[in-house]
């Protein structure tokens, strides 16, 4: 029987060896599970960090862009001020612009020469241009730019 006792402790010595085996093993994994804890964690706590920049600099970019587009309305209200026509014409008349009468006014049409629309003589023709007016040929009138 001491053979046999010996051989049963022998066993349960080695069986015991093998827990601890498997105990140190776990100790092991239950650390590795410790750290991957700790990098998941991490990791989202920077993906929560890259969601909030993002979302401040999606917030700038809206405001930009709203500030650009209330400054092209800016550009667009000066543009179309400066481009309104001028209603009143840049040369009055020599008659209208110092109170006088013209030296024709109260004559007839067939005696100064002019038809009964016409309000100057009328212009020599050259080509497609009229003759001392270069704006008919750009389509600007005088005085436009």
């Amino acid at each position: 029987m001491d053979i046999d006792l010996k051989e049963e402790i022998r066993k349960q010595d080695e069986l015991l060896a093998e827990y601890l085996r498997v105990i140190e093993i776990q100790k092991g994994l239950i650390q590795e599970q410790k750290k991957m804890e700790k990098r998941a964690l991490d990791a989202e706590k920077q993906r929560d960090d890259a969601l909030d920049k993002a979302k401040e600099i999606r917030l700038q970019y809206y405001e930009t862009a709203a500030e650009l587009e209330e400054e092209r309305g800016k550009t667009l209200n000066c543009v179309h001020r400066s481009t309104v026509t001028i209603k009143t014409p840049l040369f009055l008349p020599l008659s209208r612009s110092n109170g006088k009468r013209s030296q024709t006014a109260g004559k007839n049409r067939t005696e100064t020469g002019r038809s009964a629309g016409a309000s100057r003589p009328p212009q020599k023709k050259t080509g497609t241009h009229t003759a001392g007016h270069p704006s008919s040929c750009t389509g600007k009138s005088p005085g436009r730019q």
